[in-house]
């Protein structure tokens, strides 16, 4: 694994790891929420396999990416400084893969920078829940979280505090998930990562889920029929954080979309079906 921080032209810093292949084929990993990039370390070994350069970053006040109040933490802001990350990195062109809300930073990097996009790689990704007719597919927590992010943002902030440890956020997924998704959580690799990933999450606090949600819940600045490039989206049939209607619709929205849906799999899907992942974005 490699750790790159970079200084960006805004004074902030923004964190990344770095797995697989150096000489591979980039993919920009962006996490879930609460996550880190440090989610996919106990698969690196299929990057390497599959020749796939993973750039995992953290979001501001994920890690050591800086969190200043004073400065904007918009899903497009977050592409801005991407950009200055694959730049730095020489990288001219890469893959955007979100995982779940990472769906959404991974998309808006899509939209303003074809160019420099590859292809664009959903796995369980979130939709514009501004739109009710999206957010009421979720269940009735997460809805009040997305509808409550925007009008009282303290409110949320408040309800998030009893998170505030990984082995907390981890007892709460344990008993929220589908029963596929509870298979993969009792298995002790993956325990390991997560904790880990839920403690850089934790590391300034739960800002970052915040800005998270408000910016899921708002307007996206774009259609998602204004993506250009091509789009691979990965869903579980039975994913009880992030519904399979929600997949049905991107998969209808999104131009140049080719969709596989896994039977009997939950939320969490990618991480026993990422093989089939990382051989779909290598070719």
């Amino acid at each position: 694994m490699l750790e790159h921080t970079l200084q960006l032209s805004d004074s902030c810093k923004l964190q990344a790891l770095e797995f697989g292949a150096p000489q591979g084929k980039p993919v920009v990993y962006f996490h879930g929420s609460p996550g880190s990039a440090i989610e996919r370390q106990d698969q690196a070994r299929l990057l390497e396999q599959h020749k796939i350069r993973l750039i995992a970053i953290n979001r501001p006040g994920v890690g050591d990416s800086t969190l200043d109040a004073n400065k904007d933490y918009s899903a497009q802001a977050l592409s801005k400084r991407l950009i200055q990350l694959l730049d730095a990195l020489n990288i001219k062109q890469a893959s955007m893969m979100g995982f779940s809300v990472g769906g959404l930073y991974a998309a808006t990097t899509a939209y303003h920078y074809p160019e420099r996009v590859d292809r664009l790689i959903l796995l369980s990704s979130v939709a514009p829940f501004e739109r009710q007719e999206l957010r009421s597919k979720l269940n009735e927590n997460l809805q009040w979280f997305y509808s409550t992010a925007l009008s009282d943002p303290e409110a949320v902030l408040a309800a998030l505090s009893e998170f505030d440890s990984a082995e907390a956020i981890y007892a709460y997924y344990e008993g929220i998930i589908s029963e596929p998704d509870k298979v993969i959580f009792s298995k002790a690799d993956f325990r390991a990562t997560y904790l880990q990933a839920f403690t850089a999450a934790l590391k300034q606090g739960l800002d970052s889920v915040l800005h998270d949600l408000i910016n899921t819940a708002s307007p996206w600045g774009f259609d998602l029929n204004e993506l250009s490039v091509q789009t691979q989206q990965w869903y579980g049939n039975q994913d009880h954080n992030i519904p399979v209607e929600i997949g049905h619709y991107l998969d209808s929205a999104i131009p140049q979309c080719v969709s596989v849906y896994f039977e009997n799999t939950g939320h969490f899907y990618s991480h026993p079906q990422w093989a089939s992942i990382i051989k779909a974005a290598a070719d």
